[in-house]
């Protein structure tokens, strides 16, 4: 492209598209466990954080069918903190 900038996903050209948002878990940490945990979609920005949040929910996961395997396949590329694998399958709900 000849005389035109190259426009990121973004739209701040001096960033690679991508934007790494760590969730703020404090409130968690602070007041105690969740009961369950409620997707209402599988948009990153909904999703994303689940690695994280999912230590400290003791209830159910739940989701539509779609969302549910979107959330695995997020679990599939991060560790859990504590050594083994996160995953809701056991507790998912469709």
């Amino acid at each position: 492209m000849v005389g035109r900038r190259r426009r990121h996903v973004s739209g701040f050209p001096s960033c690679s598209g991508w934007i790494r948002i760590i969730p703020d878990l404090t409130y968690l940490q602070q007041k105690g466990r969740a009961a369950a945990l409620v997707l209402t979609h599988g948009h990153e920005d909904h999703i994303g954080a689940v690695p994280h949040v999912l230590p400290y929910v003791d209830g159910p996961v739940y989701g539509t069918p779609l969302t549910l395997a979107l959330v695995e396949g997020k679990l599939a590329e991060t560790r859990d903190p504590r050594g083994g694998r996160s995953s809701p399958s056991s507790r998912a709900t469709a």
